[in-house]
């Protein structure tokens, strides 16, 4: 099936190292790899090797639909169909026709409460928050990028992201102190005033290493050695989903995540929507986000560091072959997209994938 893959705002593909925008990357591979022809419409800047790709000049405008219309332009062009629309689109107009004239699902970005039919979310709580109807299908990664994973952790913790008040470095920073642990971040300088304050001045090249640009191929080498990754979210942040909690799973990497229990993220959405509290990992939850529950959420973290010996790392593994890899994401985007072609319309039908 020739499939439309279209919507995200940043670029994403080989190269680019952090954000939710590569699950799209992930996922086109894994339905090419079933037999499908994904070609991409998109911003400027992606690396798709493999793929044909339709460069947009913006990712969106609010009073025309500019993928219906490069999506109509395209197949004029080129004299072929689209056997499916799947767009990641995160804002702007999309036109009634594009919905009604080809098989279209929608898997947004963001909080998106526009349509009620043909949606798919990558978490229960991604769909909670958007408050509408909708499938849910989690992202995945490609098991084969993922082989190196390890059994025996090297004695230092990780921190994975952007760096910014949401994702909340410097409570990793504090807990890996107070734990007498090494601690690597790895991620971009999101917001620098942030940093400058609250980042750089910890980072010594020794208990407290940031390591900038590192490619995938580092990334995974570094996380399969640690201890845990610390997942930490602070400043009212709602984490949709978390790449990177499957990331360290795939190299077999305990998650320490962070979860408001007033407005849960997706690691603590009904208990736990990606790791079993005790088991993969440790869930610290939090009441808000005063200094008394910051403090809390610290002293319960390092209790946690202290009992991984307590986590399987197998399990770790276990966890991500059975529920997110790439393969299973295609698979269920595939049932999923065969339901909208027999049906047109659709609600949550997560329980038939």
């Amino acid at each position: 099936m020739l499939i439309a893959i279209c919507g995200y705002a940043h670029p994403f593909g080989v190269g680019q190292f952090y954000g939710a925008e590569r699950h799209l990357w992930y996922l086109m591979r894994a339905l090419k790899d079933r037999g499908h022809e994904c070609v991409v419409f998109t911003v400027k800047g992606c690396n798709l090797p493999g793929f044909e790709y339709v460069e947009m000049e913006r990712p969106w405008r609010d009073d025309v639909d500019i993928y219906h219309e490069a999506i109509k332009r395209y197949e004029v062009e080129n004299e072929r169909e689209f056997g499916f629309i799947y767009s990641a689109q995160a804002s702007g107009k999309i036109s009634e026709e594009l919905r009604r004239n080809w098989p279209y699902s929608l898997a947004p970005y963001m909080i998106f409460n526009q349509f009620r039919e043909n949606v798919v979310f990558p978490a229960k709580a991604h769909r909670h928050y958007s408050r509408t109807i909708g499938t849910v299908i989690n992202y995945g990664l490609p098991e084969e990028d993922y082989q190196n994973w390890s059994d025996n952790g090297g004695g230092y913790l990780v921190w994975l992201g952007r760096m910014d008040h949401g994702k909340a470095p410097d409570i990793a920073i504090d807990v890996a102190k107070r734990a007498g642990k090494r601690l690597i971040l790895m991620g971009p300088a999101y917001h620098y005033p942030f940093c400058c304050d609250e980042v750089f001045p910890h980072v010594n090249g020794d208990k407290v290493v940031w390591l900038r640009g590192v490619d995938d191929e580092m990334k995974r080498k570094v996380l399969a050695k640690a201890d845990a990754i610390l997942v930490t979210l602070w400043h009212q942040y709602i984490e949709m989903f978390g790449i990177v909690n499957i990331e360290a799973l795939a190299c077999g990497v305990p998650v320490i995540g962070w979860n408001n229990k007033s407005i849960p993220s997706a690691i603590g959405f009904e208990g736990g929507e990606i790791i079993e509290h005790g088991k993969q990992g440790f869930i610290i939850n939090h009441d808000g986000y005063s200094d008394t529950e910051r403090h809390k959420s610290i002293a319960r973290a390092v209790e946690a560091i202290a009992n991984l010996d307590h986590i399987n790392r197998e399990d770790c593994r276990g966890l991500f072959e059975s529920r997110f890899t790439a393969k299973i994401m295609a698979e269920k985007v595939e049932k999923y997209m065969g339901i909208i072609k027999d049906r047109g319309f659709v609600g949550d039908v997560s329980e038939e994938l």
